[in-house]
């Protein structure tokens, strides 16, 4: 369930099987989260499923799964969002709705996965 900005624990919880598509049938450690909120539309809207490669490198403009973490003793927390950019400091992720511009220190960031398709669930 999304939480304030659209941030979700992404604790390996299975909640559905889905088959994965071609590009991913081959990648172990590949997953697919569902969305949840209207943070990211009208790129991803809630129901949609997410499918995540990640191997990939990540790129401007990509959207990720980051994982990020508040403290040593916090669950960390995952955000799906597009991304802006990277350095030594800081991670910058952006959304849609509203439009806002998320920071976050390199040292709280657990992993960045690229987001490599969706589909709609029935």
């Amino acid at each position: 369930m999304g939480g304030r900005d659209g941030e979700f624990i992404l604790a390996g919880n299975q909640v559905s099987e889905v088959l994965a598509p071609p590009n991913l049938s081959d990648v172990p450690d590949a997953y697919a989260v569902y969305v949840v909120g209207d943070s990211m539309e009208p790129r991803y809207f809630a129901g949609e499923t997410v499918f995540v490669n990640p191997r990939l490198p990540i790129s401007r403009g990509a959207f990720v799964v980051a994982q990020i973490s508040r403290s040593q003793e916090d669950i960390p927390r995952a955000y799906l969002k597009r991304f802006v950019s990277q350095d030594a400091k800081r991670l910058r992720l952006e959304q849609y709705n509203p439009k806002k511009t998320f920071e976050f220190p390199m040292s709280a960031v657990v992993s960045i996965h690229r987001i490599v398709m969706s589909g709609e669930n029935r």
